[in-house]
This record gives C-alpha cells, structure tokens and sequence, in this order.
C-alpha cells in the first residue's frame, strides 16, 4: 500500500492581532481539512507559519488566503508551491504546484497540467 503526501511550508509576515484572531477562528472549523499552523514572533513582529506534511485542501486554503487578503492586506499577495510525493515510486504520483494569490484573483500552476500541454501523458 502506498501513501499520498501533498507538502508544503510558507510564512505571512507582521500578522496583527485582528489577522491573528480571524485566522485562528477559520483555522479551527473542522468540516475542511486545514493545514498545521503555527504563530510566532521574530524581529518583524508576528508571523503566521502554515504546514502541512500529509494533506490539505489546497482550493480551500487558496480561497482562505485570497479572503483575509480581501479583507485586510488588499494591496498584497501570497504565494506558495507544494510537492506531491508518494511512499511508492508510483506512476504519476509525484509533482506538484504553485499559487500566486491577491484579493481578487488566482493563479494555479500545476506540473502535471504544464506537462500535458507539452504532449507529456
């Protein structure tokens, strides 16, 4: 038996204490499979680490983003790639991907879709 591993690790900087209370209320409904988050201090103030190791919804995770984005760094963006690994060398079970996010958009690379494009099956 194989197992399916979808990683990724990435920072958001100078969180404020609204940010940090609206986070920690979204991060914590469990009808999504959110990632591992962590808050800590360092010389910019506090950061917001968001991990995972096995597995998220990386849609719902992008729609998150995109709406604290909305609601309180308008201006900016985030973006984060993730690797798909397997415990198997299993065929087409590695890649992986990037999303660049602003309030009102998103942009999704995927390494099996720009593959495809290039004949690649």
């Amino acid at each position: 038996m194989a197992n399916f591993y979808t990683e990724f690790s990435f920072a958001i900087r100078n969180i404020s204490a609204d940010e940090k209370e609206w986070i920690r209320f979204r991060l914590e409904d469990n009808d999504v499979r959110w990632p591992q988050y962590e808050f800590a201090e360092d010389s910019d103030g506090v950061v917001l680490w968001v991990h995972e190791e096995e597995g998220c919804d990386i849609e719902e995770l992008a729609n998150l983003l995109q709406q604290f984005l909305s609601l309180f760094r308008p201006a900016d963006s985030i973006g984060f790639s993730w690797a798909d690994t397997c415990s198997k060398p299993r065929l087409d079970s590695f890649g992986g991907g990037a999303v660049f996010i602003t309030a009102v958009t998103q942009e999704w690379v995927s390494l099996w879709e720009w593959l495809k494009e290039r004949g690649v099956e």
